[in-house]
């Protein structure tokens, strides 16, 4: 007796993961037009650019039970003549507090000097606090989190950053991005607020079996208010050990 199946099983799974892959080639494609048309877009107000180098180099460490990463990062800008400008030194440690299914919650702390080799240096610490739920859409992964900050430096000020970051492109294709993030963030203290928008695309590999990633960032500060656009652009390096 031949047993009848009203319809083919592995097509309907094919189906959907095919499916799950034109979805993401869609959002893909819109990111990048949406982002395109960002720098691009012309306002009535005057926009400034920037182009900024952000190399910086991580290490996950492990002490008894407690597991941290440590990371040194340094800000030089390129757009101010007729040399480089070491805009800021920052050392960083950040460590998880609480981890359940997708939900973290990290912890972290930034001690960041700025203006090394002049006259007026500068000092900031940063305290904060990030809450990172992940989760899977077919082969693909999405996380939000939402980070609280303290910034202590001439003056004091909160900022909120929500962070919208989607992986796993690779599996569209190899050239495409590991990652693609945006964020927006929010300052203010009892005397003013800001805000700015961060797009990136981070590319992952090894060298000598060590992960490195190299970042493409566009930030626009400034955004919803009368102050005049600044646009930078970022380029970021990172090598673990």
């Amino acid at each position: 007796m031949k047993t009848f199946i009203p319809f083919d099983v592995f097509s309907v799974k094919t189906s959907k993961k095919n499916s799950y892959t034109n979805n993401f080639k869609t959002a893909f494609y819109l990111w990048i037009a949406i982002f395109t048309s960002t720098l691009l877009s012309q306002s009535v107000h005057a926009q400034n650019h920037e182009n900024i180098l952000y190399p910086s180099i991580s290490k996950k460490l492990k002490v008894a039970d407690f597991s941290f990463k440590l990371k040194t990062a340094v800000f030089v800008n390129f757009s101010d003549d007729p040399k480089p400008d070491l805009n800021y030194f920052q050392q960083a440690i950040s460590f998880d507090v609480l981890k359940h299914n997708q939900i973290k919650l990290e912890a972290s702390f930034v001690y960041r000097r700025y203006n090394v080799f002049d006259d007026n240096i500068e000092n900031e610490y940063r305290p904060a606090q990030t809450i990172k739920i992940s989760s899977k859409l077919s082969d693909y992964s999405i996380q939000n989190s939402m980070k609280f900050e303290q910034r202590f430096r001439d003056d004091y000020i909160n900022r909120w950053v929500y962070k919208l970051q989607m992986g796993s492109f690779k599996e569209i294709s190899p050239i495409l991005p590991s990652k693609i993030a945006n964020e927006l963030l929010y300052s203010f203290n009892k005397d003013k607020t800001g805000y700015e928008n961060r797009f990136s695309l981070t590319f992952s590999d090894s060298v000598f079996d060590l992960p490195v990633s190299i970042g493409l960032q566009h930030r626009m500060k400034n955004i919803f208010s009368d102050k005049d656009l600044n646009h930078l652009f970022v380029l970021k390096t990172d090598f673990s050990f």
